[in-house]
């Protein structure tokens, strides 16, 4: 089991949030939590948030 958490941080540029969807799709297979804080979603990178999840 893996003992550490990723925080993905999704950007305008498509080219980069497909990289992050690849990353996300290899974390999940690993079994390693993460969230995804995506700067269209200011929701998604709440400090309270991103703590809560920490």
């Amino acid at each position: 089991m893996v003992d550490f958490k990723l925080i993905f941080f999704y950007g305008p540029l498509d080219a980069l949030r497909y990289f992050m969807d690849r990353l996300t799709e290899c974390a999940e297979e690993r079994g390693i939590e993460y969230v995804i804080a995506d700067h269209n979603d200011p929701g998604s990178y709440a400090l309270s948030r991103l703590n809560s999840f920490l």
